[in-house]
């Protein structure tokens, strides 16, 4: 992701909120969808409230018919005579004919009924629209069912006839107030019938509905089409695949009543206008992100274009170019990006001339500093030659003053005639000999040298008078400290790395980290020379960071080096 140019990752956020608009656009048409069933599950449920209330409002009905039957002053008289008169009692017989004609008379009381009996312990009377008895096993299950149950209406299904429902409802003595048992009341009700006449009630929506009655979790009315079985306790919608076809499922149960519907309608022609819908919006919502898109490519790639332009301008910059200007540069516009050019190009050429004003700057700084360091040689030569010429004149030693003077003549002629900064290390030996000699003078046979110069290192260009003071270091911190002959071996050969230059000594040591004290002046320096930090600084100006001094001490001596690296043209000079 980090490696991507910024085309990859504007395409890449592009596609990814294409994606994202896409997921959302799809979450929220599902919503919607669903908002849509909830809607139709609504409509369905008010349009079935009042299917309901109809029907039950004629199961109330046949309810009252009941109590009528049983609150008749007649049908309780003829009841209770046909209980307690013998069987071949004038009055009884009678009372069994009354008894027939007054269930008759019931039975038209209302269309949906289709047969009502009253059941004693010793015959029915029943009257019906067609000939039709209860089993005698059936017979007795509605007289325990109903004695069970108090007086209180009770419906079952009919195990005889489907689409048919039955009423049971005891019928209790209340004229003397005994409330003992008379009879049963068993009345069969068509409710498919009744179904058929409330079905106008379904014409108010758009969408046929099958409906489909239970009670107490039992169908009693099924649907015409294949439908799901009702769940006890199931309540809502639900889309079902049935038959290959989905249906749509409303399972409702009005409040505080015993009665359960389930209705389902053909849901495939919703959900074709579903999918038509979904796909309609897609490829819309597609197109015109995919339009956005390209435009937004097309300006993309017109503003990148001038990034890439300037982004090569700052790669030949890096190079250490100038970038020259393009043929078409965007100056003629006057929007961010013809700003971000200018200021670009004035940025570069500005930063080129402080540049070149900076480096010239260095070059005197640096000029100074080298003459700085070299005229520092003078002084102390100077001091440390004329005192030993001061004690060699106080001994008529003049013979040793004559060598010394002529010694100290030609250093002085090679200082201040030598303007180079770098010179071979051939000259820069030849000053240190003339040093030597004067040294060799001064301490006698306490003093000896011994030189291992490389042929092939004599070329190699140095900054110049760097050997005669290391040579003086070691004469002050190996000679001068003891009483034993000082060796000092001056060393330089090839190797691997480049040039390598020693000057060692068998004097007592230094500590290794000489330098860095020197510069947070925790120590100071007692030579007379330039002086140890004064050589490395030269070093590293004239040469380079890598080249300045190093040391190496033990108690058996102490060796100074410094090193021209291979591939320096300084030390490329010594194969020359």
């Amino acid at each position: 992701m980090l490696k991507m140019t910024l085309k990859a990752k504007i395409c890449l956020g592009l596609t990814i909120l294409f994606l994202l608009e896409v997921l959302v656009l799809q979450i929220f048409l599902r919503h919607s969808y669903r908002k849509y069933d909830e809607l139709l599950y609504e409509k369905t449920v008010q349009v079935m409230t009042f299917y309901a209330e109809r029907i039950e409002q004629e199961l109330l009905n046949l309810e009252n018919i009941s109590l009528a039957i049983i609150g008749d002053t007649d049908i309780q008289e003829n009841l209770s005579r046909i209980k307690t008169l013998s069987p071949t009692n004038q009055t009884r017989i009678t009372a069994r004919t009354t008894l027939k004609e007054r269930v008759k008379n019931y039975l038209h009381a209302n269309e949906y009924l289709h047969t009502l009996t009253i059941i004693t312990q010793e015959e029915d009377f029943t009257s019906t629209i067609q000939i039709l008895h209860s089993p005698l096993q059936e017979r007795d299950l509605y007289w325990d069912l109903a004695r069970e149950n108090h007086g209180r209406v009770l419906w079952l299904p009919d195990p005889a006839e489907t689409g048919s429902l039955v009423l049971v409802r005891e019928i209790r003595e209340i004229q003397n107030r005994s409330m003992q048992t008379l009879g049963v009341i068993v009345a069969k009700i068509q409710l498919d019938k009744l179904v058929d006449a409330s079905d106008d009630l379904l014409e108010q929506i758009d969408l046929p509905l099958n409906v489909s009655i239970s009670l107490n979790d039992k169908p009693i009315i099924p649907s015409t089409q294949s439908s799901p079985s009702i769940v006890p306790g199931q309540h809502g919608w639900w889309v079902e695949r049935i038959d290959g076809n989905r249906v749509f499922c409303v399972a409702w149960q009005a409040p505080e009543s015993i009665w359960k519907y389930l209705v389902t309608t053909n849901y495939e022609h919703i959900a074709a206008s579903v999918s038509r819908s979904n796909m309609l919006a897609l490829g819309l919502s597609i197109a015109s992100m995919t339009v956005v898109g390209m435009v937004c490519l097309l300006l993309i790639n017109s503003i990148l274009k001038h990034f890439t332009i300037l982004q090569k301008k700052f790669d030949a910059y890096g190079s250490g170019q100038l970038p020259a200007l393009p043929d078409k540069t965007p100056f003629s516009r006057n929007d961010e990006i013809s700003r971000l050019y200018r200021h670009f190009d004035r940025m570069i050429y500005d930063h080129h001339r402080m540049s070149e004003d900076i480096y010239v700057k260095q070059q005197l700084l640096h000029d100074a500093q080298i003459k700085q360091l070299k005229q520092q040689i003078h002084p102390h030569f100077l001091f440390n030659t004329l005192e030993t010429i001061s004690l060699l004149l106080l001994c008529h030693r003049t013979e040793e003053v004559s060598a010394i003077t002529s010694a100290l003549g030609k250093m002085l002629r090679t200082s201040l005639k030598e303007q180079r900064n770098l010179i071979s290390l051939r000259e820069d030996l030849l000053f240190a000999e003339n040093y030597l000699r004067i040294q060799s003078i001064r301490y006698g046979d306490r003093l000896r040298v011994e030189t291992h110069i490389d042929p092939a290192t004599e070329n190699a260009l140095i900054p110049c008078t760097t050997i005669q003071p290391l040579v003086e270091n070691s004469i002050i911190h190996a000679l001068e400290v003891t009483i034993d002959v000082c060796v000092i071996r001056i060393s330089s050969f090839m190797d691997k790395d480049g040039v390598l230059i020693k000057i060692e000594d068998n004097g007592p040591g230094i500590v290794e980290d000489v330098l860095d004290k020197i510069e947070r002046k925790e120590i100071h320096p007692n030579g007379l020379g330039i002086g140890l930090a004064n050589i490395d600084k030269r070093l590293k100006l004239l040469l380079s960071k890598e080249c300045g001094l190093q040391f190496h001490s033990s108690p058996q001596g102490t060796c100074v080096m410094f090193r021209l690296l291979k591939g320096d043209k300084n030390a490329e000079n010594s194969a020359c």
